[in-house]
């Protein structure tokens, strides 16, 4: 993962294999993908490494309950820091950590089908052995249910075990299953008429992934970004590479052959029987709670149901990757719209989603902004802020730097650079104009938003009707500029937010090698911040800290609402 960010890193995984001595003979194999056991090897690796170079850093078997803004300084300013409400795993004891920024890379939550989703909420996930399983959690709850299912074999009683899905999570879960238990019925369900093979092919790859493609992506309005993620989706999701895809239908045609054991010692017929069911989709789910079995009431293509017990059932049904789906930001939704509302709600609430064309390019990037609820350097955007009206007073420049946080110019934009005397600025009334620095209130320029069907296209129509009003954003949020936070002086706290922008951001956004790119950018953006507090007088003791070591606490996500390795880090 660090590979993309930094080639010369010593936790690559190229320095892993030449540490263990298997470099030749990794490349010896003429495949670049490691197997899931080397990959969790290497992944090991770098945690032992980091516990054992520097102690403490990295908290693991924590779980993230809440993340909760402290009051700042006046009710309607942007959060100043938020306490972090942290659940040991082991123990269960809960800690609060207060912070100035925080970093959020949790991935997403898993999806579940709504026929199943009251049953796979009252499961004992944490507590005990499950027998409706998401494949995010899919190795360790199949531990704590493995014995009980293997008992039933050892009895004589056949097993019979559901997958549903039709992407590379489902068809890895069929194959672990058959090979683990032997003799039992494994049925794979899926709605799609077949399993189609992934596409990695190099223009493909590069389109969809590479770290440039973030600013065509970012700059795109939303129909074309809903358009790009339709084309990339065969590249990641529902789709199974074609390795496992040939194994997965090489076993299903293996239990088709008629002739067993044809000599003694030859091979014959597997006592596993694997079936391939396309073209159906979940009606109804329910469990009994004597014996823990599922029955599952399935619908064909053909409007045709069936009812089938089963003694486990497996769900390879994706992830939400939406920051409102995960459970501890409930808190935020008041002070970021990220978290409140998706981008589609705030577009029809604003009633435009591409900025005019001829608009200045920092007037372009805050309607973008404020449209997205996140800017293009992955910092969440308060309500509380100069692109909601309600950040900073007339007469500044909305183009300029938040001098209070330090964020780099590297992290927030890639635009091209602009005159400040021409930047955009708020006026007391909460809207965005394109209007001089030196303007005053009486100055700003528009006083309505613009309709969905008037036509914004041109630098005279900018001039003269382009304004973006806060009280259609959050009509529970009035916001005074005279108590912004940054005329006030205050320093507010800042979020940033990887693995869930990918409407916003492209599919890169949850890839891990980009991610480690990202958090480079992220890191740039907090240090200069960091250097100024702790040069600060009276500044915390816990933030006067050298800048070249980046005091970063990694709090690693153990919750059953977070893919595995998820993380926050609170500087």
């Amino acid at each position: 993962m660090a590979t993309m960010r930094n080639p010369c890193s010593s936790f690559t995984f190229t320095n892993y294999l030449f540490t263990h001595r298997r470099l030749a003979s990794y490349v010896n194999r003429a495949s670049s993908i490691p197997s899931r056991r080397e990959w969790s090897a290497y992944l090991t690796w770098c945690a032992e490494r980091m516990e054992r170079e520097v102690p403490g850093v990295v908290q693991y078997s924590s779980e993230v309950v809440a993340v909760c803004a402290d009051a700042p300084a006046a009710a309607d300013c942007a959060p100043e820091t938020f306490s972090v409400r942290v659940r040991d795993a082991q123990t269960g004891k809960m800690r609060t950590m207060r912070t100035r920024n925080l970093s959020i890379a949790v991935g997403g939550v898993p999806q579940i089908p709504p026929a199943v989703r009251d049953l796979y909420a009252a499961q004992p996930h944490s507590d005990g052995p499950s027998r409706i399983i998401h494949s995010g959690h899919f190795l360790p709850s199949l531990a704590k249910a493995r014995s009980a299912l293997l008992r039933k074999l050892d009895g004589g009683a056949p097993l019979r075990l559901a997958v549903v899905g039709s992407g590379q999570s489902s068809a890895e879960m069929t194959l672990h299953l058959y090979r683990t238990f032997p003799g039992a019925q494994i049925d794979l369900l899926f709605r799609a008429p077949a399993i189609k093979p992934s596409d990695d092919s190099s223009f493909v790859n590069a389109a969809a992934f590479d770290p440039d493609a973030r600013g065509r992506f970012w700059q795109a309005n939303m129909a074309t970004r809903e358009r790009w993620r339709e084309e990339f989706a065969r590249t990641n999701y529902a789709v199974v590479r074609c390795n496992v895809l040939n194994e997965l239908f090489t076993l299903a045609y293996e239990d088709t052959i008629e002739l067993g054991q044809p000599v003694p010692g030859a091979d014959g017929p597997s006592e596993t029987r694997l079936r391939i069911v396309a073209n159906t989709s979940l009606e109804h789910v329910e469990q009994d709670s004597a014996t823990g079995e599922v029955r599952l009431t399935t619908r064909t293509a053909l409007g045709a149901t069936v009812t089938q017990a089963y003694d486990a059932l497996f769900l390879g049904t994706g992830f939400a990757r939406e920051l409102g789906a995960l459970p501890c930001l409930g808190a935020l939704k008041e002070h970021f719209p990220a978290v409140a509302q998706d981008e589609a709600q705030r577009v029809l609430a604003q009633g435009y989603d591409e900025p005019p064309e001829g608009a200045p390019s920092t007037l372009a990037e805050r309607m973008r902004e404020r449209n997205r609820g996140v800017t293009r350097g992955y910092r969440l955007v308060p309500y509380a802020s100069e692109v909601y009206g309600g950040g900073i007073g007339a007469g500044s420049a909305l183009g300029s730097n938040n001098s209070n946080t330090g964020v780099a110019p590297v992290a927030e934009s890639e635009e091209d650079e602009h005159d400040d005397d021409d930047a955009p600025t708020l006026s007391s009334r909460g809207a965005m104009a394109v209007s001089s620095r030196r303007s005053s209130d009486n100055e700003s320029v528009g006083s309505g938003p613009p309709s969905r069907g008037r036509s914004q296209t041109g630098a005279a129509s900018l001039a003269s009707s382009v304004t973006l009003h806060s009280r259609t954003v959050s009509p529970k949020r009035s916001v005074s500029p005279s108590a912004a936070a940054v005329g006030a002086g205050v320093s507010s706290g800042e979020i940033y937010v990887m693995g869930c922008n990918e409407a916003t951001h492209g599919l890169s956004d949850s890839l891990l090698s980009v991610c480690a790119v990202r958090a480079g950018e992220i890191a740039q953006s907090l240090l200069p911040a960091l250097a100024r507090r702790a040069r600060s007088p009276g500044a915390d003791a816990a933030l006067a800290i050298k800048v070249a070591d980046a005091m970063v606490t990694p709090v690693r996500l153990t919750s059953a609402a977070a893919e595995p390795g998820a993380a926050v880090a609170a500087v």
